[in-house]
């Protein structure tokens, strides 16, 4: 309040205190000293100062250093999302005064068939039309509320009606055609609740009779009421999630004749009459029938449904997928989600190789999380994304989790434990200084244009080590400034052929099935040639970096198989351009990775190595992908076991 009121020159703090409510227009000048992934939180900040009476141009600073490059391309997008997000609110305000704005016509018609089911996707009304007369046994569905929410920007859709007499015009086609694809003695199934009437719409609060409603339109059409299921619904949830006013206890001090209760669920079932030919023969026990004749259902968890408001897009579908870029390992290592293929295996939350069946771009510009956990370097997905993981709950022996694993959406796993899983060993009669050979290939290794000769670049203080190490494999030497080119021969076609499969160019290298599969043994003779490259030891530590980050989550495995040890794999420096010998190159994306043997907050148990979740946060919108695994329907991404994708029938393509 002092620095507001003139008293102060400087300020110093920090956006968590100093982002809303402040008025600073006697201030013109301000200097962030590091970015935030928030975006919001710093415009708000820099809004302090845009207040009215500032009579001064505002000058802001904000300081970057290179290794920040991932938050400041992170908040570049965020703001330029914000300046579309601006000018598109700008367009259909202007359309909606000019009363331009219109529904669109459902242009969807999208099928899959197989021998168990038939699945449509488009508008009810139309394509019930195609459904033959006396073939369907049971229906349920629960329909669109008319005024309470908007679910799309379609025609067609009865949730775009102007009031319940338009609805129920509309919802009237559906009703008799249902009464005439309907088997006869055959049950339909409404999910439906009364609906509360706004002050604010129509001058009085009150209730809205709608399963009274929906309940007289199928009688119109020439169902038989069934039967009524009541669905409770504790009312403090509902008072908490609505506000509203005949559920606040201070309402029953101030006026108990506005209070009531509260509102719950309905399944309504209708019977369309005529003779039974199809018998429904259910074999369930006594109890069980029990709770299932009970008019009222207690036990019904309705918060457990998929949060579809985190997921919702454009066009309000659904999307439980992984951004764009994201590394999925599969037997030819680590590989973005992109180019996954139909065959492709992948390693499951059981600790198998499984087929891939199924890849497809599922979105384009999707809502996402980043997740953030020791050895997890880029998972980027949407909020509900389900991932493997675990509570912190520890036995007597701080080491050891005790909780049960689960799925957990992405969303709510701040502080629990992601999985990393090792791949099953599988023997090789790759010799153990051939596997030193291909990990010193990896860290400094190229092949040449013809694709047939490999080569390694030793700096010169290493020269001797890689003499006596590859000693029997040395072909031609060419002196280099700072370091000797050396031409590999005699090694065996296995070894060939697993050099072939590591990538061409530092950016593209990958570790493929057959070193990730490694014994014990072979892994250290590998990772000890890596190290030698690649490695730096500072103070007890080994760092590693490289422009693969694909490399590194496979040096990963390699270290937990070695070591026991879970490595951290983090965002470096961000692309740049650097002068290298005099030279302007333009440097890619660095990733950074830290193997620390006394300091590790990871767990290790049977189940593999288990990392804690830091932080879960906002990231850009993404194009997301999905992909279908079979039998176990998980997989390993970016260093962690994530769920399966539920299937999208208008965007998988199956085998």
């Amino acid at each position: 309040m002092g620095f507001g009121r003139g008293e102060f020159r400087v300020l110093i703090t920090k956006l968590k205190i100093a982002q809303f409510g402040l008025n600073y227009q006697n201030c013109h000048n301000q200097i962030f000293a590091s970015l935030d992934f928030s975006f919001e939180s710093t415009y708000q900040g820099i809004r302090r100062s845009y207040r009215f009476g500032q009579e001064h141009d505002v000058n802001i600073y904000l300081v970057a250093t290179d290794t920040m490059q991932n938050v400041r391309k992170s908040f570049d997008e965020k703001q330029h999302q914000f300046n579309e997000m601006q000018r598109a609110m700008s367009e259909a305000t202007n359309r909606n005064i000019n009363k331009q704005l219109k529904l669109t016509k459902m242009e969807v018609s999208n099928e899959y068939v197989s021998e168990k089911c038939s699945i449509k996707l488009g508008d009810s009304v139309q394509l019930i039309k195609e459904i033959h007369d006396e073939s369907v046994g049971f229906s349920i569905f629960s329909p669109p509320f008319a005024e309470l929410y908007t679910y799309s920007d379609k025609l067609e859709d009865m949730g775009n009606s102007k009031d319940y007499k338009e609805f129920f015009y509309a919802f009237n086609f559906l009703v008799k055609d249902l009464f005439r694809i309907m088997w006869s003695g055959r049950n339909v199934a409404v999910h439906c609740m009364d609906l509360p009437i706004q002050k604010g719409k129509e001058g009085f609060i009150g209730l809205r009779d709608f399963s009274g409603m929906i309940l007289q339109a199928f009688e119109e059409a020439g169902f038989i009421y069934h039967s009524r299921v009541t669905i409770w619904k504790n009312p403090v949830t509902e008072m908490q999630r609505t506000k509203a006013l005949g559920l606040l206890h201070k309402q029953v001090k101030k006026d108990a004749a506005m209070s009531r209760v509260g509102i719950p669920d309905y399944l309504l079932v209708f019977r369309k009459p005529g003779e039974h030919e199809h018998p429904v023969k259910c074999t369930i026990s006594v109890d069980t029938w029990r709770q299932y004749a009970s008019p009222v259902w207690m036990d019904i968890d309705y918060s457990n449904t998929l949060n579809g408001a985190k997921a919702r897009g454009e066009n309000d579908e659904k999307h439980i997928c992984l951004a764009e870029g994201t590394l999925v390992l599969t037997k030819r290592g680590y590989i973005p989600i992109e180019s996954v293929k139909i065959g492709d295996e992948t390693l499951t939350h059981t600790g198998s190789w499984k087929k891939i069946v199924a890849v497809a771009k599922t979105g384009e510009n999707k809502e996402t999380v980043r997740v953030n956990a020791q050895g997890v370097p880029n998972l980027i997905c949407t909020p509900n994304h389900n991932i493997w993981s675990r509570d912190r709950k520890l036995g007597t022996r701080a080491k050891i989790l005790t909780s049960v694993p689960q799925w957990n959406e992405a969303k709510d796993l701040l502080g629990k434990y992601v999985n990393q899983k090792m791949p099953p060993i599988v023997e090789s009669c790759v010799s153990a200084q051939e596997w030193w050979i291909i990990g010193r290939w990896i860290a400094d290794g190229h092949v040449d244009v013809r694709g047939h000769q490999f080569f390694v670049s030793i700096g010169d203080s290493k020269v001797e080590q890689f003499r006596e190490m590859a000693k029997g494999y040395i072909g031609s030497e060419s002196k280099k400034v700072g370091c000797t080119q050396f031409g590999l021969k005699g090694l065996s076609d296995d070894a060939r052929a697993i050099l072939f499969k590591c990538g061409k160019g530092a950016e593209n290298k990958v570790l493929p099935y057959e070193i990730i599969s490694l014994n014990k043994n072979l892994s250290k003779s590998f990772l000890d040639g890596y190290k030698s490259g690649d490695g730096c030891e500072i103070s007890g530590k080994v760092l590693f970096s490289s422009v693969s980050r694909a490399l590194l989550l496979g040096i990963s495995l390699v270290v937990q198989r070695v070591y026991n040890k879970a490595l951290s794999v983090y965002a470096g420096r961000g692309e740049r351009e650097s002068i290298i010998e005099g030279r302007s190159v333009h440097c890619k994306q660095e990733w950074c990775a830290v193997l620390s043997p006394k300091y590790d907050f990871a767990k290790e148990d049977e189940m593999g190595m288990w990392r804690r979740v830091k932080s879960v946060e906002n990231a850009c919108t993404h194009d997301v992908y999905n992909i279908t695994v079979e039998d176990d329907h998980s997989y390993t991404a970016e260093g962690c076991i994530v769920k399966n994708c539920p299937l999208q029938l208008d965007t998988i393509k199956e085998q």
